[in-house]
């Protein structure tokens, strides 16, 4: 990538999807029914497919805008600061939302890694795609999506396409939609949990 004054110009990405408040606690092993356990330690970040994939893109040192729904709530708040702090440009469509964002519980098995979640992902939020799609689309070398926010993903998605960007997929798990959203995806990478129902 040539830039000009020799100046190289960083790519920019856009991440469309899920974020949300990622609340981390390491384990010595699975709580059983009733237990209560004391975590050897905790951490508290912003989190979310499209989320961390913004975040590595700028650690790599790409230019990353994040579409995805926050709101004003203090947790929100919170999040929006540690994305913004790790490089990370927010594009909040719920922008005007009080509602606390979607929180992620996260136990993860010292000795081997394991990690199970409870989170309310995406559900109950419908997010319109935003006046300024076009531009976001322009100004982006990529877009990434990881399916959360569906309507919005397939607006972007197509209107991505169309432009000529290339279009990634995090397949995590299979979501109401995600054929529609696939019809313009070019690169796709899947867990194994990822199955049409």
């Amino acid at each position: 990538m040539g830039g000009t004054a020799g100046v190289e110009r960083r790519p920019a990405g856009l991440f469309v999807g899920l974020c949300t408040l990622d609340v981390i606690q390491l384990v010595d092993h699975p709580p059983r029914p009733n237990e209560k356990l004391t975590a050897r330690r905790q951490e508290v970040a912003a989190g979310g497919p499209a989320a961390n994939a913004a975040v590595t893109f700028s650690h790599l040192g790409g230019a990353a805008t994040l579409l995805t729904a926050v709101g004003t709530h203090p947790l929100g708040v919170g999040v929006t600061t540690d994305l913004r702090r790790l490089g990370v440009t927010v594009s909040d469509l719920a922008a005007d939302s009080a509602e606390p964002p979607a929180v992620s519980s996260i136990l993860v098995t010292a000795s081997t890694g394991d990690r199970a979640v409870a989170s309310t992902n995406a559900t109950g939020r419908r997010l319109a795609p935003p006046d300024d799609l076009d531009a976001l689309v322009a100004g982006c070398d990529l877009v990434e999506f990881d399916g959360h926010h569906m309507e919005l993903a397939v607006a972007t998605a197509r209107r991505a396409r169309a432009a000529g960007r290339p279009t990634l997929f995090d397949g995590g798990s299979w979501k109401e939609g995600t054929p529609t959203l696939l019809a313009s995806i070019e690169v796709a990478v899947c867990s194994a949990d990822f199955r049409p129902p």
